[in-house]
């Protein structure tokens, strides 16, 4: 999702999934955690091209340029370091491609919010906020 200004209006969106060369049966757990459904899964591209995808989607809307590089001051945003940090720097480096650029730096939203909570006195807990 692109967010233009201080309102955060919505400028674009891109959305996949992606196909998992191995292990590409959903289990139970994970569809009932997620909501998503085999038919999505089975449909989607691979990694390699949903990747180039999306960095053509970026590069479309000015932010990096053709080899992956950041243009300009953006950021992407994560619930969790283990997203880009570990998930998937580990599947990149299995899979022997590299790692664009502008997945160098991201904003864990996760740390954001448990400091916005400590800051505004609230009690932080991932399932309810509430003041102390």
């Amino acid at each position: 999702m692109q967010l233009q200004g201080r309102a955060t209006a919505i400028v674009d969106e891109f959305d996949t999934y992606v196909r998992p060369r191995y292990n590409p049966i959903l289990t139970t757990f994970a569809k009932n955690l997620t909501g998503i459904k085999q038919k999505e899964i089975d449909d989607a591209p691979p990694l390699k091209e949903a990747l180039t995808q999306y960095l053509n989607w970026l590069c479309s809307h000015g932010l990096v340029d053709h080899t992956g590089r950041k243009i300009g001051r953006w950021a992407i945003a994560t619930w969790s370091d283990a997203d880009i940090g570990s998930q998937f720097a580990k599947e990149m480096k299995y899979k022997n491609m590299p790692i664009p650029h502008c997945f160098n730096n991201w904003i864990n939203l996760k740390r954001v919010y448990k400091v916005s909570c400590l800051v505004a006195g609230l009690i932080f807990d991932y399932q309810n906020v509430r003041e102390r």
